[in-house]
């Protein structure tokens, strides 16, 4: 982590604004399905546990393995340790987008979102640090699901 992400770091632990603050980076990838079964077959290789938005209902809580069949997919996100897979619905196809921690410059955080029914979605954000001729900004660059907490 630079001086720079190390001092921001400190600061935003010292204030209890960040519980966890850990240097490294994502690395993102994807790719454009255009069948549900590939789709599912994609998610079911990628593993892990998630939720998913289908047309009719948010199912929280399952493994990749529990996927429906019979229901069509509008969004997904799965995480599988270091990786996880967002999935979105773009019309008549899908894009999966496949973001991994490694190491790197720049700062994660985590976050949180409250779930439907209760409990919170955790997500690891990295923030890099944009130059620019006026002043240095810390900025969110990538965003990726890291699981399901209570409500801590």
């Amino acid at each position: 982590m630079s001086m720079d992400a190390r001092n921001l770091a400190l600061f935003l632990k010292e204030r209890e604004l960040a519980k966890e603050v850990e240097s490294g980076t994502l690395a993102c990838s994807y790719e454009v399905l255009a069948d549900r079964d590939s789709v599912l077959g994609a998610m079911r290789g990628f593993g892990g546990q998630g939720w998913v938005a289908y047309t009719d209902r948010v199912v929280e809580r399952l493994t990749a393995g529990e996927l429906s069949v019979d229901d069509y997919v509008l969004f997904a996100e799965f995480v599988n340790g270091a990786r996880s897979l967002h999935v979105q619905c773009l019309g008549e196809e899908w894009r999966l987008d496949t973001i991994e921690r490694v190491e790197g410059e720049g700062m994660l955080l985590r976050e949180r979102r409250m779930a439907i029914g209760g409990g919170f979605l955790h997500y690891e954000v990295h923030w890099s640090l944009e130059r620019s001729a006026t002043l240095p900004c810390w900025r969110p660059s990538a965003a990726r699901f890291v699981g399901f907490k209570g409500e801590d």
